[in-house]
């Protein structure tokens, strides 16, 4: 899913290079749940990886906007947005779970840590963003 979204951003992109690698060559003993991963460099340096990169940028309704979304976050990529592109899916993604009542709180619904169990997966990006390699 990814392959196709990164190649029409890389023609749209030509100042930010895009590189493509088996996992396990690119790094050693790599694990399948951290696939796919995202990999930033400034000036030849590291500096930030998203691993099992999937759910941070849409799921299974990835698309060019959710991912252009996370690379301008990174500083890859000049795009400005106005809102979160995810936040589109994760109401899809409410509507499909909670039918007739999405988008409605509930007190059933918060568990005993007060935290929402309707948070869309896109939204570990922020414990990626902290998470510095």
């Amino acid at each position: 899913m990814l392959n196709p979204i990164l190649d029409e951003l890389a023609a749209k992109y030509p100042k930010t290079k895009f590189l493509r690698s088996i996992a396990t060559k690119c790094v050693e003993n790599m694990v399948d749940k951290d696939v796919p991963a995202l990999f930033f460099y400034q000036d030849g340096d590291l500096k930030n990886a998203i691993m099992g990169a999937r759910g941070v940028l849409g799921g299974e309704r990835m698309n060019a906007k959710t991912v252009a979304y996370i690379l301008s976050m990174q500083g890859m990529i000049d795009m400005q947005f106005d809102f979160d592109p995810r936040d589109k899916l994760k109401l899809i993604n409410t509507n499909i779970v909670r039918g007739k009542n999405a988008g409605r709180h509930h007190e059933d619904d918060v568990d005993s840590e007060g935290d929402d169990d309707r948070e869309y997966t896109s939204n570990q990006y922020q414990r990626y963003q902290q998470k510095r390699y």
